[in-house]
């Protein structure tokens, strides 16, 4: 009679422990949204995801918001809009969510640093990236290439998880290329 009582206990405390909690809704905030490609793009990157609905993006406001259903699409999703060139404070409740590492290595110093898959979809894309750099110590020049969403810097002695951090603040998601 014991072993009957204990087996569903067993159970259930396996299942709790084998199955990922539930993520519910995704903010990502002070993301660069300038007009409705950028809108259109986050749609895109995060359609056909398992376990997410629910997108939404506000120009205004420059939030993405959507649900997922655990937390692999949570991450999915995460990942997702950083591989469209997306940046911001994902959070899940009062949970931070990370992006995915840039590729910059710590106290790395460059003369010239290449960012690869960053958004650049409109004019403003490029002015918000141009900006979001320019006051990076050791920038001398800035070069963008929308067509192939690179950015290059030129300077002495850049700081490359700085150029990071300066583009991320700006809402902008890249990996340094190698």
């Amino acid at each position: 009679m014991i072993a009957s009582r204990t087996t569903p206990l067993c159970l259930v405390v396996f299942l709790a422990a084998t199955q990922s909690a539930p993520a519910g809704e995704i903010l990502v905030r002070e993301t660069h949204l300038c007009c409705g490609s950028c809108i259109s793009a986050v749609e895109e990157a995060l359609a056909g995801i398992d376990g997410v609905s629910d997108v939404g993006a506000d120009q205004n406001t420059k939030i993405i918001r959507f649900s997922a259903e655990n937390d692999e699409a949570a991450t999915a999703a995460i990942e997702s809009l950083a591989e469209a060139g997306f940046y911001g404070k994902a959070t899940h409740g009062d949970e931070p969510l990370e992006f995915p590492d840039s590729g910059a290595k710590k106290d790395a110093k460059a003369e010239t640093v290449v960012f690869e898959g960053v958004h650049l979809c409109c004019g403003a894309c490029v002015t918000g990236a141009k900006k979001a750099l320019e006051d990076v110590a050791g920038v001398e020049t800035i070069e963008i290439d929308r067509t192939e969403r690179r950015i290059k810097l030129i300077g002495a002695d850049i700081t490359v998880t700085k150029a990071v951090a300066a583009l991320n603040a700006g809402g902008f998601y890249a990996k340094v290329a190698e």
